[in-house]
C-alpha cells in the first residue's frame, strides 16, 4: 500500500521549521512542503494550492506568531500568524476534513486565530529545545500527528484514465469532488464545522448550502439545537472579517442556561473581544453545567490559557472541584480525567506531581505510544535513565519511532550500556533520525561497537593461524555482552521500584481532600514540626543534633554538630510535592559544601492520615516515610 501524501505548509521564515518535520516523518509517510512542486510559474496559485490539496490525503500547517506582523487587540500590540498561512489553514479543513488537518506551534504561543474554534488543537513544542536539538523538540508533536493519520485510511482515488479527446467539452459541467457531501449521516457539529470551513474558506455558496440543508435536517426539530446553530452561525462571521453580534450569541445562551456549548461559544466570544474576566466567568459556568467529561477538559484548556500569573493556586483549586464534579464512568473518561488532571497541576506551578499523574495516564492508556513517550522524555529531562529507558522500552518495537529509539540510545548511554546504546542510535539513524547520527559520532570516540568488533573479531578468527588473542577478544565481548544484559535488567528493575512509588503519588493526587497535615511528624532526620506558610503551603524549619563520624575511632573521639533541616511543601490533592535543605552550622559555607544539602521531596498522604511516605533524591534517590507523632492523653487521677 502506497504511503499517505501530507502537504505541509508554513511561511518563509518558519520553512526551516517544515523542513524538520518533513524529515521526522519522511519514513512514514510522503511529506511535500509547499515550496516542492506546488506553485508553478504560469499558474495562479490558488489553483496550485488546491490541486496540491486535492492530491493529499492529510495537511500540517506550520503556524508561528512572526516577529515582524502585528495588530492591535483591544489596544494591545500582538504578534499574529500570517494571513496567507490562515487562509490555507481554512482551506485544507474544507477540502480533507478537519480530522486530515493538523497545526503545530511554539509551546504556549499565543496564536490569535480560530483554530481551535474550527475543532483542531495545536500540536505543540518545545521553543528553547528546538535551537538546541530539533527533531527531539518536534518529535512528540510529530509522533502524535503520525498516530492520529495512522488511524484513519487515506483518502480513495480512483486510477487515472486516458482521455477521450485532446480537448474537453466546454459544455460538460465539472463535478465537485473536493469537498465533503453533506449526508444525513452528518451529526450537528458537522454542520457547524463545515458551515465555518466554507465561510473561512470564502466559499458563500457551499456554506448557503449546508445552512439550507441544516435547517431541513432532523436536528432543526430542536429549538436547542436550532439556537446552537444560529449562536454558532453568528460567531463564524468572525472569519469573514465582520463583527458579531454579540446580543444575538447572548440571548441564545441565555434562553438555554444550561446548556454548556452555548456558554462556552459566549465565553470565546467575550475572549475574541479581549473581555478576559467576563470570558472567564462564561467559561467556569460551562464547567459547571457540562456533564460531558471531554467537553470539561476542552473548557479547562481554554481558562487555562486565559489565565494570569496571580492567584494560580486559588484558581487551580477551583478548578479542580469544578473538574471532580464532572461525572465519570468510562476508561476512556477516566484518562481525559487524569489528562485534565495533570494541566491543572502544571498550572499551579507543580513540577514532579504532573508526571507522577502522567504515570496513571498510561495505565489507563498502556498502548498510547505518544502519553508514554512524553512521559519517558519527562524523566530523561530529570535525568532519570532508569525511568526513561523503562517507558521506552515498553513501547513495541514496530511502533518506536526514530525519535523514540535516539532517546532510548540517551537513557541506555547515560546508564552506561553502551552496547545498547549504539544498537538503539543504529535503528534510530536507520529510520532517518539525523541526531542519532550525531550521537553515533560521539560514542565512535569512546568505543562501545560491541557489534562491530565482534564482527571483525569473528572474520579474523576465521583466518588460518590467527592470533590468540582474537579469542580472548571474543571471549570479552560475550562478557561485555552479558554484563550489559544484567545491568540493563538492573536498571529496569530500579525503574520499575521508582515507577511503583510515583503511581502511589499520582493516584493520591487525584483525591480531592485528605487528612490534615499540621503537627508534628517523625522523620529520619528526627521530630519536625509542620505549619501553614503564607503561599498555602507547609513549612518547617528544626535544629538537630546528631554525632560526626571522624574514621575508625569515631566513637573514641565523638563529636556533634548541629544541622538545620528546612521542609518546604505544596499540597495537590492528597500528595506533596516540594524541598528538604540540610545544613550544619557553625561551619563556613562554600559553593563545594552545598552540593548534595538540598532535595526534591514527592510524597503521598496515607488515608488515615498517620503516614507521610514518598522519597527524596538529587543525584540519588532515597525513599522515605513520616510517621504522625500522636500525643498521648494524661489519665485523670
Amino acid at each position: 500500500m502506497a504511503k499517505p501524501t501530507v502537504f505541509i505548509g508554513s511561511s518563509v521564515e518558519t520553512k526551516y521549521i517544515a523542513e524538520l518535520v518533513q524529515n521526522v516523518l519522511d519514513f512514514d509517510v510522503t511529506p511535500i512542503i509547499w515550496t516542492q512542486d506546488t506553485f508553478e510559474p504560469t499558474q495562479y496559485p490558488l489553483d496550485a494550492l488546491e490541486s496540491r490539496l486535492k492530491a493529499s490525503d492529510f495537511a500540517i500547517f506550520i503556524c508561528v506568531p512572526e516577529e515582524n506582523d502585528h495588530t492591535v487587540i483591544r489596544g494591545q500590540k500582538r504578534n499574529v500568524i500570517r494571513d496567507n498561512i490562515i487562509f490555507e489553514l481554512g482551506l485544507a479543513m474544507g477540502r480533507l476534513g478537519r480530522d486530515r488537518t493538523f497545526l503545530i506551534s511554539p509551546r504556549n504561543a499565543d496564536l490569535h486565530l480560530p483554530s481551535d474554534l474550527l475543532g483542531i488543537s495545536p500540536e505543540n513544542y518545545d521553543q528553547v529545545l528546538l535551537s538546541t536539538s530539533p527533531e527531539a523538540a518536534l518529535g512528540p508533536a510529530c509522533n502524535r500527528i503520525k498516530r492520529k493519520m495512522a488511524s484513519i485510511r487515506p483518502l480513495e482515488r480512483p486510477e487515472p484514465t486516458e482521455a477521450r479527446s485532446d480537448k474537453a467539452d466546454e459544455d460538460e459541467p465539472r463535478a465537485v469532488t473536493n469537498e465533503l457531501a453533506i449526508t444525513v449521516d452528518w451529526t450537528a457539529a458537522d454542520f457547524r464545522w463545515q458551515y465555518a470551513f466554507a465561510i473561512f474558506s470564502k466559499n458563500q455558496q457551499r456554506a448557503d448550502e449546508i445552512a439550507e440543508a441544516f435547517l431541513k435536517s432532523r436536528f432543526a426539530s430542536s429549538d436547542e439545537e436550532v439556537a446552537h446553530w444560529e449562536a454558532s452561525e453568528e460567531y463564524t462571521t468572525l472569519f469573514s472579517g465582520r463583527a458579531v453580534d454579540v446580543e444575538l450569541i447572548r440571548s441564545r445562551s441565555e434562553r438555554y442556561p444550561q446548556n454548556a456549548a452555548l456558554m462556552e461559544l459566549l465565553g470565546r466570544t467575550m475572549q475574541h473581544y479581549g473581555e478576559v474576566e467576563e470570558a472567564r466567568r462564561l467559561l467556569l459556568d460551562a464547567l459547571d453545567a457540562t456533564s460531558d467529561i471531554a467537553q470539561a477538559c476542552a473548557v479547562i484548556e481554554r481558562i487555562i490559557q486565559l489565565s494570569d500569573d496571580e492567584d494560580e493556586q486559588p484558581r487551580a483549586e477551583a478548578l479542580l472541584q469544578k473538574l471532580n464534579a464532572v461525572p465519570r464512568s468510562t476508561n476512556a473518561d477516566e484518562a481525559d480525567f487524569l489528562t485534565a488532571l495533570g494541566a491543572i497541576a502544571r498550572y499551579a506551578g507543580f513540577k514532579e506531581i504532573p508526571i507522577a499523574i502522567g504515570e496513571m495516564i498510561v495505565t489507563r492508556r498502556p498502548s498510547d505510544a505518544t502519553a508514554r513517550f512524553e512521559l519517558a522524555f519527562d524523566y530523561s529531562e530529570q535525568n532519570q535513565p532508569e525511568l526513561a529507558a523503562l517507558h521506552y522500552d515498553a513501547i513495541p518495537k514496530a511502533e518506536r519511532t526514530g525519535v523514540a529509539w535516539n532517546n532510548l540510545g540517551v537513557a541506555f548511554a547515560k546508564l552506561q550500556l553502551k552496547g545498547m546504546a549504539v544498537a538503539a542510535y543504529q535503528e534510530a539513524s536507520a529510520k532517518g533520525e539525523t541526531i542519532a547520527d550525531g550521537n553515533l559520532a560521539q560514542m565512535l570516540q569512546e568505543a562501545g561497537f560491541l557489534a562491530e568488533a565482534q564482527q571483525k573479531a569473528e572474520g579474523a578468527i576465521s583466518i588460518e593461524n590467527h592470533d590468540p588473542f582474537v579469542v580472548t577478544v571474543l571471549t570479552s565481548l560475550q562478557a561485555a555482552r552479558s554484563k550489559e544484559a544484567a545491568d540493563h535488567t538492573a536498571a529496569l528493575k530500579i525503574g520499575a521500584s521508582r515507577q511503583k512509588v510515583r503511581r502511589v503519588v499520582g493516584r493520591a493526587a487525584a483525591v480531592m481532600s485528605g487528612p490534615d497535615i499540621l503537627g508534628e511528624w517523625s522523620t529520619p532526620d528526627g521530630i519536625i514540626k509542620l505549619v501553614s506558610d503564607e503561599a498555602g503551603g507547609y513549612t518547617s524549619v528544626t535544629e538537630f543534633e546528631r554525632p560526626v563520624e571522624n574514621g575508625v575511632l569515631w566513637p573514641l573521639l565523638a563529636t556533634k554538630e548541629r544541622v538545620q533541616v528546612t521542609v518546604r511543601l505544596r499540597r495537590f490533592g492528597a500528595a506533596l510535592e516540594g524541598s528538604i535543605f540540610r545544613v550544619t552550622l557553625g561551619k563556613p559555607t562554600t559553593l563545594l559544601g552545598m552540593v548534595g544539602t538540598e532535595k526534591t521531596l514527592l510524597l503521598s498522604i496515607a488515608e488515615d492520615g498517620d503516614t507521610i511516605a514518598g522519597f527524596e533524591w538529587a543525584y540519588g534517590e532515597t525513599a522515605v516515610t513520616w510517621a504522625r507523632v500522636r500525643v498521648a492523653k494524661q489519665i485523670e487521677t
